[in-house]
């Protein structure tokens, strides 16, 4: 776990959880001058990625037929979420 960007992420279910619109998000963390881990500008659809990926909670999505489409926030029919072995950001 790299420090700063698990700070950015329990930044982002905080403002989440008080009720900052995901699209205001991501503008603060673009105006602040944090970039996505690729390098890039925050867009809506990357905070969503990010409040809907159980990673962030210890979890990892598993498929027993080992299709997994990671781009999506609904899970695929026989994809469970199970606990992983990496420490957790968030609760």
């Amino acid at each position: 776990m790299i420090p700063e960007e698990a700070a950015t992420v329990r930044a982002i279910y905080q403002d989440f959880i008080n009720g900052v619109p995901i699209i205001a998000i991501a503008k603060k963390l673009n105006s602040q001058g944090i970039r996505t881990k690729r390098g890039g500008p925050w867009e809506n659809r990357t905070v969503r990625y990010i409040l809907t990926n159980p990673v962030y909670t210890g979890k990892v999505r598993w498929c027993r037929e080992g299709a997994n489409d990671y781009h999506c926030s609904t899970l695929l029919e026989g994809t469970m979420i199970v606990d992983g072995e990496h420490e957790a950001i968030i609760s």
